[in-house]
């Protein structure tokens, strides 16, 4: 390899082993600094999803709650329309033993509340 001096009286193949040298210390220089953006935008994107994370298992929670209340209203509701039945089975007992010890059992019409029955079973079921 045939070597030249330059005007700063340097040689040339030294001169350019030192300028490869620069350009691969900017290159690295120019890596790091690219991957400590990437690692800085990733640990942001960490942040929001961790934020995100703790806002979801709140809405979590909460609608799990909200869960739970509507069971025990329903849980309640039917306990109330079973109460309301049973207690409307007991007066209209009531009322027929009532009408029948009285003497009262002309207006009965045993054929027509068979049907009216049977109409309530099977729209029931």
């Amino acid at each position: 390899m045939a070597s030249s001096w330059g005007e700063d009286g340097r040689c040339s193949f030294y001169k350019s082993r030192e300028d490869e040298g620069k350009n691969a210390s900017l290159a690295k220089d120019k890596e790091i600094k690219a991957l400590r953006l990437r690692m800085k935008n990733q640990e942001e994107a960490g942040a929001l999803a961790a934020a995100e994370n703790v806002s979801l298992r709140s809405q979590l929670k909460s609608r799990e709650e909200e869960l739970i209340d509507l069971k025990d209203a329903a849980e309640t509701f039917k306990a109330e329309k079973a109460m309301a039945v049973n207690g409307a089975k007991v007066v209209a007992r009531w009322e027929l033993m009532r009408e029948w010890l009285s003497g009262q059992t002309d207006s009965w019409d045993p054929v027509t509340t068979l049907e009216q029955y049977k109409t309530v079973k099977t729209t029931e079921a």
